[in-house]
Order: structure tokens, then sequence, then C-alpha cells
């Protein structure tokens, strides 16, 4: 079948068709950039030209500049960013600037991209030699290699002269397109930019850590496995921003090849697995595991697929589709796992789910930021780490508070679906009877390491029907169950023996945190430990004195 121009004489059909292929792909002539009287700092990446098509040439020379300024060169389609095809040998590159005033101006020409590995710049000076400059492992030259600085080259140019600069460079920061500015700064300006990009990174890290050290305390604490696993979300997160922004993975450890090229892609399936794994320690805390493995299997499996990416030509090209697939599994099991917290009025509840709304849509831009978001691609690759140290408290602090109200049992509890019961098959008189008799005489409370499953042992039940047992007939969680009668223990403890220290008390009452302990007993009875001993041998003292005032009265 034929189509296009074969309507027309073969000779119009040609014509049209160079013409059509003209307006696509624009070969053009050098186009002077004045930097005379420019600012400090220029984005010169609209203003670039490239090569479009795969060549032999790699390295500077002569003969290769000469062939060079014979071949087609193209303009760069975007503006203030470069967005040009890489090809299978790296990409030449193309800028004339024209020093249009009365001195010589020395200017930086700067990649901003950490992912340059090698460069090389050539030119011919005013006498007709050839200059060329390389750039390679530019990874310790800032903060003794702990951030790489932007690489760039120096160029100086004389008074009203104007040079063409051919630049041959391997990129790594995406797989298909070359995708960064480039600016030429003043040294001064370049300076100002390294110091403000250090003190950044290294604020954004220190900041998020707290966040990590903060999960960490309060694991510590209550022994839940969410905090640790949400402080591995966190630490992904920083050590993907360290090793996107500051220093590669092939600068820092030596991993050169496409996994170690291209880390974005490493970046997302790690990301992607401690998401899903931070949501699955959630559905266990919610108790919802076992109906969300489902979910958890799926997501493991579009993380994994990431790493394919750089690997086979054909992922590579359906790359958006896996990024959208694996980002709307995660959305959907944050919304399983968190649903009876959408319909709860608890503030601290809207705070973190907020938070984590505003943190997966900049997560989205960022994982995404490849595909344009022109002018405004900054946003797309900063706001996620911008907003991580926030993220990272209000989270950390909001599911404390809302563990400690145990907020899941009260939505639970709001819910008016009739569910068979796990205890119509036993005795549950005799269960309640038995269960009274291990707290109350055998005190089975004041074990440190003391569970649901060991008390079902005990009984001769399985832990679900103790949980239904508690629920029904003491109108309890087990938790909240065993947390009465350590308190009412640590109390009589308190009172009975005035020299005993808390720490104390503690452990002879059955806890093994001493965070745990003081949280439940002030949830319970209002107080710390010292102040409601305090308070209760003042009592106690103040009846003694009135029993006595009363006894020498009644004489």
């Amino acid at each position: 079948m034929k189509c296009g121009f074969s309507f027309l004489p073969t000779k119009w059909a040609r014509a049209l068709a160079f013409a059509f292929f003209l307006s696509a792909y624009p070969i053009l002539s050098e186009t002077p950039i004045s930097i005379g009287g420019a600012s400090p700092s220029l984005n010169i990446s609209t203003n670039a030209e490239y090569r479009h098509r795969d060549h032999k040439i790699r390295l500077c020379s002569e003969a290769a500049l000469q062939e060079l300024k014979s071949q087609e060169w193209h303009l760069n389609p975007m503006e203030n960013v470069l967005r040009v095809r890489k090809t299978a040998k790296g990409a030449w590159l193309r800028s004339t600037l024209n020093n249009d005033s009365d001195r010589d101006l020395t200017k930086r020409l700067v990649f901003f991209s950490v992912n340059v590995p090698n460069a090389e710049l050539c030119s011919y000076d005013s006498k007709g030699v050839l200059e060329k400059m390389e750039l390679s492992d530019h990874s310790g030259l800032s903060l003794n290699g702990f951030i790489s600085p932007y690489p760039s080259f120096v160029i100086r140019i004389p008074p009203h002269t104007t040079k063409t600069y051919y630049i041959h460079l391997d990129a790594y920061e995406e797989i298909t397109y070359i995708n960064f500015p480039l600016y030429l700064m003043d040294e001064s300006v370049f300076g100002l930019v390294s110091v403000l990009r250090n003190s950044l990174i290294i604020g954004c890290i220190l900041s998020s850590s707290f966040g990590v050290l903060l999960s960490f305390a309060y694991w510590y604490g209550l022994r839940k496995t969410a905090f640790l696993s949400f402080a591995g979300v966190i630490l992904v997160q920083l050590a993907g921003f360290y090793l996107l922004h500051s220093r590669t993975v092939h600068s820092l450890i030596g991993w050169e090849n496409k996994l170690g090229y291209y880390f974005y892609y490493l970046f997302l399936t790690t990301s992607y697995l401690f998401f899903f794994s931070h949501l699955y320690h959630l559905a266990g805390l919610f108790n919802l595991r076992i109906k969300s493995i489902w979910f958890f299997v799926l997501g493991c499996f579009f993380a994994l697929s990431f790493l394919l990416v750089p690997l086979f030509n054909p992922w590579a090209e359906e790359r958006f589709f896996l990024l959208l697939g694996g980002m709307s599994v995660l959305v959907l099991y944050f919304y399983y796992v968190h649903s009876s917290l959408f319909k709860s009025t608890n503030s601290y509840a809207r705070v973190y789910l907020a938070s984590w709304c505003v943190f997966l849509g900049a997560f989205f831009l960022k994982a995404t930021y490849h595909f344009d978001y022109n002018p405004f691609n900054w946003i797309a690759i900063f706001l996620a780490p911008a907003y991580l140290p926030v993220h990272a408290a209000i989270v950390t602090v909001c599911l404390n508070k809302m563990i400690q109200v145990r907020i899941w049992e009260a939505q639970e509890g709001n819910k008016t679906i009739v569910r068979k019961s796990k205890v119509a098959s036993i005795d549950v008189e005799g269960a309640v009877s038995r269960l009274k008799h291990l707290l109350e005489v055998d005190k089975v409370y004041l074990r440190h390491e003391l569970k649901e499953e060991h008390l079902a042992k005990d009984l001769g039940i399985g832990s679900h029907q103790v949980s239904e047992i508690i629920k029904t007939e003491f109108k309890n969680t087990f938790p909240g169950l065993i947390n009465l009668y350590r308190v009412e223990e640590a109390k009589k403890l308190l009172l009975d023996f005035p020299s005993m220290t808390t720490n104390e008390v503690r452990l002879r009452a059955g806890y093994s945190s001493k965070s745990a302990f003081h949280l439940e007993f002030k949830k319970i009875t209002g107080q710390n430990p010292n102040a409601y001993r305090k308070d209760l041998l003042l009592r106690k003292d103040t009846s003694s004195v009135e029993k006595k005032d009363e006894a020498l009265a009644t004489d």
C-alpha cells in the first residue's frame, strides 16, 4: 500500500518530503551566543546544537573537528534544558560563543548533572591551534570527595572573539536522552552554587536522619516493626538522593556496569521494595497481613522489573508503563492498608495521611522527571528530597500517637459488619473463668515476654478465640487488659515499697520497656509513676494525721 505524497508527481513529492525533513530536523550553522554583557549565570541549553545521528568520532583531533564541521547539526528542541537523544558512542554537542566586550572573559561551562563521568572539549584558539580539555573523575574535588561538584570546563575567550566549542560526553542521567541544563557561569557564581548545593544536601541528610533516629527510638520503646520498616524507607530515599545528585555509584565504588551507571533504576527498585515492605508491616499492625499478601507480591514484581530497564532495550522503551503500574499498585496498597484511617476524624490520622499523599505525589514526580516537566524539572527532581525531613518527622510522631490510642481498633469497633464468631465451638464461660484465674492468681501478666499466643496455649484454645473473648467479655484488647493488670501491680508496689526505685517497680510489674511502662502508667492513672507515688504517700500521711487528731479529740 502506498501512502504519503504518492498522489503528486515524483519530483514534487521529493521536494515536499525534503522540506518536511528540514522542518523536523533543521540543519543549522553555528549561531553565536553573545556573552560580553551577559549575566554572571547564563543558561545556554536552548542555543546548544547536537549531532543527530550515530557516528564513529569519539575523540578530539584535527581530523575529527574537520569532519564534525562538515556534518549536519541540529538545535536543541527544548528551552532551558538539554534534551537530545543519546547515541551508542556518547553524544556530540556544539556551542558558539561571542565575546563582544573589550576584556578577556573566563567562564565555566557547567553540566548540571553529576552523571557525566567523561567529557572532552575542543576548539581552535585565535592562531588556529587545536585546544582540548578532558574531564574524567571529578568526584574528589568537593568536601573531601563526599559530594561531587557539577562537572565543568574552564574556558577563556579573548575580547572581540568568536569561538566554537565541540563537546563529546558520556552521560548517564537517563537511558535514551541527555536531560540536564547547560550553564555558562562566572567563577564566583559557580563557587556560590557549589556552597549552596553542598549546604542543602548536608542539611537534607542531617534533618532526615532525625526522623530515622526517632523511628528507632519509638521501635525500641514499643517494639513495633512498622517503625523499623519506615526508617528503612527514609534511609533508602536518602541513599538514592545522595547517589543520584551528590556522588555517583560508579565514582564511589567503581561499579562500572549498566546498573551502576543507571543507578536511577536500582533506586526505583529499592524504593518500591521498601515501600511495599513498610505497608506489609503496617498491614500486620492493622491485622490485615494475610489479606494484603497479594498486593505485596504484585508490588515486588513491579519493583524488580525496573532492574530490567537498563539491561534490555524493549523494557527501556516501555519504562513509563512500568512506572505507572508500580505507582498504581503502591497507591492501591496504601489505600487498602489505611482505609479505616481515611474515615477517621482523629487529627493525627489526618495529618499522617496528608503527609503521605504529598510525599507519594512528590516521589512520582521524581520517578518520572525524565519524561520532561520543563520548565519545572527542578521541582520534579528536588521536591521529594526537600520534603523528606518533614515527612519523616510527621509520620513517625503521628504513627506513635495512633499506636498509643489504637486508632485502628476504634475504627474497627465502629463497623456494623456482622462477623462469624470464633468462640461458638468452645465453653466461653469456662474459658473466661480460667483466664481470670491465670490473671488474678497465677499473675501471668508478670511475664516480660507474654504474648497472646502464650495465653492461648495456657487456656488450650486459639489466639483468635482469646482475642474475641477479651473483646466481648472484658471489653478490651489483649495489650490493654495486660497493661491494666500490670499498672495495678505497679501501683501496689509503689505504695507498699516506698524505697523501691521505679525501674525495679517496672521490672517486677512485668514491663521490659521503660518507655512502655511510663506511657501506659500515665495513660491509665494520668500521672507518671513518681508523681503518683508522691501523691499517694502524701494522702496516706494526711490520712494518718487526721486519724491521730480524731483520736486525741476523742480522748
